[in-house]
């Protein structure tokens, strides 16, 4: 399993931990990002098997896979 807050080291991470060993991915977005969505979040939101937000607008602008849970960090 992978997990990221938003840093952009997740990018490869998560694609080499998908694609190459079948890795669990769990993303959280940046607590920063409340009205518009990372780079990262972005790039790696496709092929997450989590992926949390932490401000409620946000999920209009991710898919239905995004869960809203509130302020974790």
């Amino acid at each position: 399993m992978l997990f990221s807050t938003g840093a952009e080291l997740a990018i490869p991470s998560f694609f080499i931990g998908k694609f190459f060993f079948r890795t669990k991915l769990i993303y959280l977005e940046c607590s920063a990002q409340v009205y518009s969505p990372s780079l990262t979040g972005k790039w790696v939101y496709p092929i997450t098997n989590l992926f949390m937000v932490q401000w409620e607008p946000l999920l209009n602008q991710y898919g239905p896979k995004a869960i809203y849970v509130g302020g974790l960090i």
